[in-house]
């Protein structure tokens, strides 16, 4: 009926113009998946990784990407981020990126991806985890003892119980493997983390190195064993006042040093 009034050419008082009508269906809102280019949402610090949100619906669609619940503003962004719409695919859906060059610490948590088209709006997140290098604490730090004393160093990871694998830990005299003797330098694995080294009967001064091995990198630090003669080279005695006696300080034995 509408083709047979174009051809009259008039509707009543109103004049018509012969053109094409053709009408479009497109796919309701359907917000399909999020998903980061890795096998799990585990990303290790410094590698790239980039986000995608898949969604059917109209053309007009628009995608917004949130942290924790915070918008991602690429523009005021301090480092490499982008976005790009991809176009309609063979699935009939279009796909929106979210992409970060290095991942940092940071960029651990929840990401949202939100669609809106016509008035409507759908939701889904995805949480990333960030796997960091192993952060190492030595206690003591430096050690000052006569020949024949013992000593025992503390080597622990503070970020290791938030991973899902445990590191790795070893140690080295004087930038060497050693070989370990129960009676005299021996180390052994903590639970849940970590690795203590025990020294018995020390004749020489030495430095031990305790290594932490992560999927990320792998991490030393090292504990300076002084050995000093007491009658020949004097030393600081040790503090034995309380730190609640107003002055706040305590100091261990402590043989003199370059500044």
């Amino acid at each position: 009926s509408l083709n047979r009034l174009v051809q009259r050419g008039r509707l009543g008082n109103v004049s018509l113009v012969p053109t094409h009508l053709a009408i479009t269906q497109e796919h309701t809102l359907h917000l399909q998946s999020v998903r980061v280019n890795h096998p799990r949402p585990i990303i290790r610090q410094g590698d790239e990784f980039i986000l995608s949100c898949s969604a059917q619906g109209s053309s007009h669609m628009m995608f917004r990407w949130f942290k924790d619940g915070a918008f991602i503003n690429i523009t005021k962004a301090r480092r490499n981020m982008w976005t790009r719409l991809l176009p309609l695919d063979s699935a009939e859906q279009y796909t929106a990126l979210l992409g970060v060059e290095r991942a940092d610490v940071m960029d651990k948590g929840r990401y949202t991806c939100q669609v809106s088209d016509w008035g409507y709006q759908q939701c889904k997140s995805l949480i990333l985890d960030v796997l960091t290098p192993p952060q190492i604490h030595l206690q003591p730090m430096s050690v000052t003892l006569e020949k024949g004393d013992n000593v025992t160093v503390k080597c622990t990871s503070p970020n290791e119980p938030h991973l899902e694998s445990n590191f790795g830990y070893s140690w080295t005299k004087n930038n060497a493997l050693f070989k370990m003797t129960p009676d005299q330098e021996f180390w052994e694995d903590l639970y849940p983390g970590g690795s203590i080294l025990r020294v018995s009967n020390i004749q020489k001064s030495a430095t031990y190195s305790c290594h932490v091995h992560g999927s990320v990198k792998s991490v030393s630090q090292s504990v300076r064993v002084e050995l000093l003669n007491h009658s020949v080279v004097p030393w600081c005695e040790g503090s034995s006042r309380s730190p609640h006696d107003g002055s706040g300080v305590r100091w261990p034995r402590t043989g003199p040093g370059g500044a």
